[in-house]
């Protein structure tokens, strides 16, 4: 049989970088790099995302940890913004019509402040104002004037009343049960015994003269609540009038500043009227009294009769230059549509319109959000939540319990803001892929993927931008320069951890860890510069703290606690490698691989698939190579004692 020679020369195992090769005596010498590295396929892919701005055209970053990918994408995210304009401003108002329901406001940026402002000032505007006019003497004199009116008006129809009842022989008296028309005998009123005691005609007639006055009395009490609805009608116009003299001014001020903002406007115009409407709390500064005569406080949280004419600033651009760049770290439901809180008073919950909360979507609105796919996956209802929002182009502020009760419940229902937002999500290939295939809204609203690379071509042009990386991280981090021979051992970790001598790892995340940890040696050694060794050290000290497990292996086998033979041969017997990976470590553990082959009817039957330990894959080659032919082979081999391995080995 054709031996082949399959020994690997030691010198081969590694490709070895010159120091010598490298331009620079030490990295004090280069300019450090700044940027991504080796991701040309990204940057082209996030600018094109970034870029776009049809509707859909999302981005999702995949990649593993430690090739720069967040570091990039808040880069690229950063400077995309700033060339962009500056969103508006947000605010929730109270709706006089529905206070279910508080109206959303949309401003120019730092306008929502001024709104705010400009309305206390209105309102402590009006307060004093309107104590001042209803406290003038005018307004006492008028409002005098029509109290006059009506008493006087009240007795003249009183007056004509009990004249046309002295002409029946009979008088008008007011009591607390109602109106009674008394008998009068010589001038004078009887009482009920009195009137008993009058003879049969006499009484008659009088009650016939009572029956014929009570039409008069319906007309008098007519005439009378008409007198004083009149009355409360001017009364009430009058105070509306002093109060519109008081405030009118103001309210018509604000209205011409705002007047390129018809929702503002609309609002000054329906708080104008419930000021109006409502001026017995400026007249009494806000201090309701219940019925038992205690002032709103002793009955739990005291209610602030001017709170509705608060703007709530929910979203404020002021000072932002470009863009919103919002990076949410904790994507839940409540953290990315907001949320509206609760008060306890007297074991209930009280909310309103200013206690509504902006979420990242609203603070994102114009500009970006930039999440973890595996955060925002793993929050309840917030994924749906970001679909939801993006698909509708809007963020509706909806409660999670209501959303899970099955009784509704009565609550705030603010409007919706509209949304105009890109969204980068950040993950790994894996999840995209699940994503991908089994959610349809998925593929519909992330149009734009940006892959990460792990690796770059081991050049001499890529050696140079590992030194600049190297001269960057000292800079940033205050670490010891780093001499030329230390650049080079670095160079070959790099591609020891891609494990090919053509490449380089662009997981620049473990690359730093190695070139801060070689600082520290050389630092601790004295060294004012970090020389191979130290790298080497660095790297040795990192085995050893990960190394555990593999010194054990290591010991099972020299105690023969595992046995593996390595010299002569047996019968259906080899010596494999299985690599195992530990997650900071990855190391080879030898193992013995062991065929047993007897006669049967079944042909080659192979274990692993027999007790399903075996993948799909797995099972399909071995039935593939190991047809009924290679039976008698395998058979031959093992009489000869030749130790060829089986191909279900």
């Amino acid at each position: 049989m054709q031996q082949h020679t399959l020994e690997v020369p030691p010198e081969a195992l590694r490709r070895v970088c010159d120091p010598a090769e490298l331009i620079f005596e030490t990295t004090e010498e280069i300019a450090p790099v700044v940027g991504t590295v080796g991701q040309d396929r990204a940057l082209s892919s996030l600018e094109f995302g970034l870029g776009v701005s049809t509707n859909g055209y999302n981005l999702y970053v995949a990649g593993v940890p430690g090739t720069g990918r967040t570091g990039t994408v808040h880069s690229l995210v950063e400077r995309a913004a700033k060339t962009q304009a500056t969103p508006g401003d947000w605010c929730y108002v109270y709706n006089f019509r529905d206070p279910y329901r508080p109206s959303a406001l949309g401003l120019p940026a730092g306008t929502g402040v001024k709104l705010a402002k400009d309305m206390d000032d209105l309102i402590e505007g009006c307060k004093r104002e309107i104590s001042r006019v209803f406290q003038s003497e005018t307004y006492q004199q008028r409002r005098q004037q029509l109290i006059t009116e009506l008493e006087r008006r009240r007795d003249q129809l009183y007056r004509e009343l009990d004249e046309n009842a002295r002409q029946r022989g009979l008088t008008v008296q007011f009591s607390p049960a109602g109106i009674l028309t008394v008998p009068l005998v010589e001038g004078k009123p009887i009482n009920p015994d009195e009137f008993q005691a009058l003879p049969e005609v006499a009484r008659e007639k009088y009650r016939s003269e009572g029956e014929a006055l009570q039409e008069r009395l319906v007309t008098f009490l007519n005439s009378i609540r008409e007198v004083e609805q009149t009355t409360a009608s001017r009364l009430t116009e009058l105070d509306r009038q002093s109060a519109l003299y008081a405030v009118g001014h103001q309210i018509q001020s604000l209205t011409e500043q705002y007047k390129d903002y018809p929702q503002v406007v609309s609002y000054l115009q329906a708080a104008q009227e419930d000021i109006v409407n409502n001026l017995q709390n400026f007249r009494s500064n806000g201090e309701a009294a219940h019925p038992e005569g205690l002032p709103a406080r002793f009955f739990g949280r005291a209610e602030d009769p001017f709170a509705r004419y608060k703007v709530n600033v929910l979203v404020n651009n002021q000072g932002l230059e470009g863009a919103p760049v919002v990076v949410e770290h904790n994507p839940t439901y409540y953290n990315l549509v907001g949320r509206v809180d609760y008060l306890p008073s007297l074991g209930t919950m009280q909310t309103d319109f200013r206690m509504i909360k902006a979420g990242a979507l609203h603070r994102a609105n114009g500009g970006y959000l930039v999440v973890q796919v595996r955060d925002v996956l793993l929050n309840p209802l917030a994924w749906d939540a970001l679909k939801r929002a993006l698909d509708c182009r809007e963020v509706a502020l909806e409660s999670m319990g209501e959303m899970l009760s099955l009784v509704p419940t009565v609550s705030l229902r603010p409007d919706p803001i509209p949304l105009q937002v890109k969204v980068v999500l950040i993950g790994n290939p894996m999840l995209y892929s699940i994503l991908y295939h089994q959610d349809e809204d998925f593929r519909k609203q992330f149009k734009v993927k940006a892959d990460f690379d792990i690796e770059i071509d081991r050049t001499a042009e890529n050696v140079g931008i590992y030194a600049g990386f190297i001269r960057a991280q000292v800079e940033r981090d205050g670490l010891l320069h780093f001499h030329r021979s230390g650049v080079a051992k670095v160079v070959e970790y790099g591609s020891r951890l891609l494990e090919h001598q053509e490449r380089l790892s662009t997981r620049f995340l473990e690359i730093s860890d190695i070139v801060a940890e070689a600082s520290y040696w050389a630092q601790k050694s004295g060294s004012r510069i970090v020389h191979a060794d130290h790298v080497q050290q660095a790297i040795d000290e990192k085995d050893f703290r990960s190394s555990l497990v593999r010194d054990k292996v290591q010991r099972v086998i020299q105690e023969n606690v595992i046995k593996i033979t390595t010299e002569g041969v047996a019968p259906g017997q080899i010596n494999g490698l299985s690599v195992l990976d530990m997650g900071d470590y990855v190391f080879g553990a030898p193992s013995r691989i062991t065929a047993r082959v007897s006669l049967g009817s079944e042909g080659v039957v192979d274990v692993e698939r027999e007790t399903e330990m075996s993948g799909k894959i797995h099972s399909k080659g071995v039935m593939t190579s190991a047809p009924r032919s290679a039976v008698g082979r395998y058979l031959e081999a093992i009489g000869n004692n030749i130790a060829e391995p089986s191909t279900n080995a």
